[in-house]
């Protein structure tokens, strides 16, 4: 990285913006993944956790590429700030439809099925879930997520837990509700149309993707 930015053809100024947008982006995917960690094992994990989360542990990925390009490309400050925000929504809403594709039969993340039950993740599907569900189900629900080796019975029974709850059907929406302030904050950028279609389309790809 540090090899491809001296030997970029743009000015010491634009190689110093790239160079800040790495460093402050690893500080937050590290940041990020630490939060991660932590929920692992803590286990009590509220939505607005899960939402930092994945802000700083996933989102940097999105948002630094597109700054990067946006800075070489010029972008004004008020265009290079629009861009992270679409890069912010449209990759918060490719992380909860990871989360749902994690658990959806029809679909292939490329890993093993079910695989944040198996490792007991608190996911927004399943935080939702133990906040709008019974105590019967929300112990039958910790306690598969909490063992180790589930059966294939137990992993159904989970998923079940988690449709019959509604939260799958709300981590759709709150994904779409991402969607949403991506394309808003698209519309404000000085972008062609022809790109503006281009990273509209994009977004759309994130939450209806089925792998």
């Amino acid at each position: 990285c540090k090899k491809l930015l001296l030997e970029m053809d743009a000015t010491d100024e634009i190689k110093n913006k790239c160079a800040k947008i790495i460093v402050d982006n690893n500080l937050t995917i590290f940041h990020g993944q630490m939060l991660d960690v932590h929920m692992e094992i803590s286990k009590e994990v509220s939505l607005d956790d899960y939402m930092q989360m994945i802000s700083r542990k996933t989102s940097p990925f999105f948002y630094g590429a597109l700054g990067i390009g946006a800075i070489l490309a010029d972008a004004s400050d008020e265009d290079l700030r629009k861009i992270n925000e679409f890069g912010l929504f449209s990759s918060m809403a490719f992380q909860i439809q990871d989360d749902i594709i994690d658990i959806s039969k029809d679909m292939d993340k490329g890993n093993t099925f079910a695989s944040d039950i198996i490792k007991g993740k608190r996911t927004l599907i399943v935080i939702h879930c133990l906040e709008n569900s019974t105590d019967e189900k929300q112990n039958e629900l910790i306690n598969i997520l909490d063992k180790n080796n589930n059966s294939d019975e137990e992993i159904e029974k989970a998923i079940l837990i988690l449709n019959n709850s509604g939260s799958i059907e709300y981590a759709k929406k709150v994904a779409r509700e991402y969607l949403e302030k991506s394309k808003t904050a698209l519309e404000k950028i000085d972008l062609s149309t022809e790109g503006k279609k281009f990273f509209s389309d994009l977004s759309e790809f994130m939450i209806n993707r089925k792998y």
